[in-house]
């Protein structure tokens, strides 16, 4: 009687083991899930690791964004600044406006402060939380490197330099990477001086990747 007593005893701990450990490892699983799907993953430019994580994503506040569904900036073949625009922004940031990188560049086009103040905003805050005042000052920051390197687009288009052929959207995209000095530099030394961004993301990459848009309706 007191061995049957004891074996039933065991049984119900075995029993309420194994039940506790499924329980638990499906918790894990779920919670392992969810954080998956709040991070925000964007992948390094030369597809080797993670550049920044965001968790959770966030969603501009009081206003309408104008971001683009998550794909792959490879499958931007158009034609358009709409487009080109927003194939660098997927590149950048795949189009988060709030985000913000370990490095500090922000929003859905990456600016440092230090341009941002260059173009008049002070306050990263509201920046962060305006879609509208991104896309102006993405487009006043466009503008101006147009006007920087004008000379450069007109000498330097259809020329072969440093193993790409230069094109007017292709210098703008490098510029936005690197500055207007930045481009000028490469182009002048035949691609020789091509300078990387802190992730190893070079003129020679942002000038292959977005060649060939049409940018006329906002440069001209």
């Amino acid at each position: 009687m007191k061995t049957r007593f004891l074996t039933t005893i065991i049984i119900v701990i075995v029993i309420a083991t194994a039940l506790v450990s499924f329980e638990k490892k499906n918790t894990v699983q779920v919670i392992t899930d969810h954080q998956e799907r709040s991070l925000t993953f964007i992948t390094s430019s030369d597809g080797t690791g993670v550049e920044k994580i965001v968790s959770p994503k966030r969603k501009p506040i009081g206003i309408k964004a104008f971001s683009i569904p998550e794909r792959s900036y490879a499958f931007f073949n158009g034609e358009t600044f709409e487009e080109w625009k927003e194939a660098l922004a997927f590149k950048e940031s795949r189009g988060d406006y709030q985000i913000v990188n370990r490095l500090g560049y922000m929003g859905k086009y990456q600016f440092g402060k230090a341009t941002l103040r260059g173009l008049g905003v002070n306050d990263s805050i509201p920046f962060l939380e305006d879609a509208q005042l991104q896309e102006a000052v993405f487009l006043k920051y466009v503008k101006y490197n147009y006007r920087e390197l004008a000379p450069y687009i007109k000498k330097y288009s259809g020329r072969k330099i440093g193993g790409v052929v230069v094109t007017e959207s292709g210098i703008l995209a490098a510029a936005h990477l690197s500055g207007a000095g930045g481009v000028k530099k490469f182009l002048r030394t035949n691609g020789k001086a091509g300078k990387k961004d802190a992730f190893g993301t070079t003129i020679r990459s942002y000038m292959t990747t977005f060649a060939g848009y049409d940018l006329s309706a906002v440069l001209y």
